[in-house]
């Protein structure tokens, strides 16, 4: 499990964590409604609300590319969430970082 670094407010955490290429789970304390995650050295995000399923996500690449994932992506869980081993976000040694809010 990751904590990274991460600072919290009322309503939100963010923070950082580095690539694994293996699913990382991230605690918050909360149950996010939405999470917003950028890997910042292979210029990629995902987006996810709670309304999606859970291990999706919506994802843009450098490229501008954009695409409705539907495996290895966000997982919110009760106190946070998974970061799935999607292969533009969560690649090794590469920094991923995080928005998530109540």
């Amino acid at each position: 499990m990751a904590d990274g670094d991460r600072n919290m407010s009322a309503f939100s955490a963010r923070g950082e964590v580095e690539g694994t290429g293996s699913a990382i789970t991230v605690r918050l304390g909360f149950r996010p409604t939405a999470v917003f995650v950028y890997n910042v050295d292979g210029d990629a995000r995902l987006d996810w609300v709670d309304t999606m399923d859970a291990d999706s996500g919506f994802k843009t690449v450098a490229a501008g590319t954009t695409a409705q994932i539907t495996s290895d992506g966000i997982t919110a869980g009760s106190h946070g969430f998974i970061i799935g081993a999607d292969s533009d976000i969560n690649v090794s040694a590469e920094t991923i970082n995080y928005v998530a809010f109540r």
